[in-house]
C-alpha cells in the first residue's frame, strides 16, 4: 500500500479492482448512496467510504474499494474543513434543514461584532454535548434510533456540564416498555473536540420567508457564512446550536454545510463519476 496512488484504480494480486477515490458528494442523497453508485459502476459490493454526510451536506468524501476499505479507520482520524452557513434566529429538531422550524426568535439586535467574537470564542479545546441525532451509542442503541422513534425530544440542562434528553416514543415504538411509560430519558455524552481554527466570512439580515428550504415567517434572522478546521468526531451542528446559547439563548442551526478538506485532499482533488467510469472501461479493455 506503500505506492497507493489517490483516485486511481488498479487490480490485485486476485484480479479484483482496488483505490482509494476522492468524491463530491451533491445534496439531497445519503453517503450510502454515493458508495452504491460506485458499487454498480466497478461492479463489486466491498466498496466503503472514510466518513459519513448527512444529505443535506455536500462535500469531500474519501471512497474506498476492494482491500483499501481497511484503511477506512486511518481516514476518519484526520482534521476535516468545512464552509457552513449557521441561522441564528430559528432551529429545527435536527439543528438542520431536514425538519421543521420549531423554534423562531427575532435576531435583529444582535450586532455583528459581537457574533464575530461569540464564534471566534469557540476556537480551541472544549468539551461538546454529542447531539440526539447522531450515531453515538447509548446502551447499545445509536440515539438517532431513539430521536427518530420519538413524537418530540426534550433537552434539559442540569448543571453547567450536563444535559438531559427526554424522548417521548411514539405510539408501538420498539423502545417503550412498562417500565419506561413512553419516555426515555438519557444523560447526553459529552466529548472532548478541537477546533483548530474558526472565521466569519459574512453576516446578512434575512427572514424565512426569502430562504427556500422553509416555510415563509416573520421573525428576522441572521445568516452567517463560515469556515472552519476540525477534529475527528466535532458536531457541526451541535457548534451552530451551541453558539446560539452563548449569544443569548437564541435558537440556531445549521442552514448549509460543505466538507472541503480530509486532512490534505480537497474538493480541488476529486473526480467525478463519469471520470470513474472511464478508468474502469480502460482498465478492462
Amino acid at each position: 500500500m506503500r505506492n497507493l496512488t489517490i483516485n486511481e484504480i488498479s487490480k490485485d494480486e486476485f484480479n479484483r479492482l482496488t483505490g482509494v477515490l476522492l468524491l463530491n458528494k451533491p445534496a439531497g442523497i445519503t453517503s450510502h448512496d454515493l458508495v452504491d453508485k460506485v458499487r454498480r459502476i466497478t461492479g463489486i459490493r466491498k466498496v466503503g467510504h472514510a466518513g459519513t454526510l448527512d444529505p443535506f451536506a455536500t462535500g469531500l468524501m474519501i471512497v474506498l474499494i476492494g482491500k483499501y476499505t481497511k484503511l477506512a479507520e486511518q481516514y476518519t482520524r484526520y482534521d476535516k474543513e468545512y464552509s457552513f452557513e449557521l441561522l441564528i434566529g430559528a432551529t429545527t429538531k435536527t439543528l438542520d434543514p431536514e425538519s421543521e422550524i420549531i423554534t423562531q426568535k427575532d435576531s435583529s439586535s444582535l450586532e455583528d461584532k459581537e457574533i464575530i467574537k461569540v464564534i471566534k470564542s469557540f476556537q480551541g479545546s472544549s468539551f461538546q454535548t454529542v447531539p440526539v441525532f447522531s450515531s453515538v451509542k447509548v446502551s447499545g442503541v445509536r440515539l438517532r434510533e431513539y430521536a427518530h422513534s420519538s413524537e418530540n425530544i426534550v433537552i434539559e440542562s442540569k448543571g453547567s456540564n450536563t444535559s438531559v434528553a427526554t424522548f417521548m416514543l411514539k405510539q408501538g415504538s420498539k423502545y417503550q416498555t412498562k417500565s419506561q411509560k413512553g419516555t426515555i430519558k438519557i444523560v447526553l455524552p459529552r466529548k472532548k473536540i478541537t477546533i483548530k481554527k474558526i472565521s466569519v466570512d459574512s453576516i446578512s439580515d434575512t427572514t424565512s420567508k426569502s430562504l427556500d428550504k422553509f416555510p415563509p415567517n416573520n421573525p428576522a434572522l441572521k445568516l452567517i457564512k463560515t469556515t472552519a478546521k476540525v477534529n475527528k468526531g466535532t458536531y457541526i451542528r451541535q457548534l451552530a446550536k451551541d453558539i446560539g446559547v452563548k449569544l443569548g439563548g437564541y435558537p440556531a442551526m445549521l442552514y448549509s454545510l460543505e466538507r472541503t478538506k480530509i486532512g490534505e485532499f480537497s474538493l480541488e482533488d476529486v473526480i467525478t463519476l463519469s471520470e470513474l467510469q472511464e478508468k474502469i472501461n480502460t482498465l478492462n479493455s
